[in-house]
């Protein structure tokens, strides 16, 4: 599911690029509804819908753009978190080594 929606998600990119906005949004959108599990590129999805949105002059979409910013702030809480341990592992390792 991760590679269809990835797929997408490039596709989209291309017709952004492209200045396709319609086109660009309807790629980010059937990437979005794939479902994947991969929160990262789902915040990707919802933020290039977005972007697609307001360049078609579409700036009342709200509860999406709120969407990616909840999924960006819960990724960063991850990563942060998965950094914490790696450095508690650090210490823990350099501790036993001397």
């Amino acid at each position: 599911m991760r590679e269809t929606a990835k797929v997408y998600k490039e596709l989209g990119d291309a017709e952004l690029a492209k200045e396709e906005f319609q086109n660009a949004l309807s790629f980010y959108t059937e990437g979005i509804n794939v479902k994947c599990k991969d929160e990262q590129l789902n915040v990707e999805l919802y933020r290039c819908r977005w972007l697609s949105n307001c360049r078609l002059g579409k700036f009342m979409l709200t509860s999406e753009c709120k969407l990616s910013i909840l999924f960006t702030v819960y990724c960063f809480q991850f990563q942060y978190y998965k950094l914490s341990i790696l450095q508690e592992e650090r210490k823990s390792s350099s501790l036993l080594l001397t």
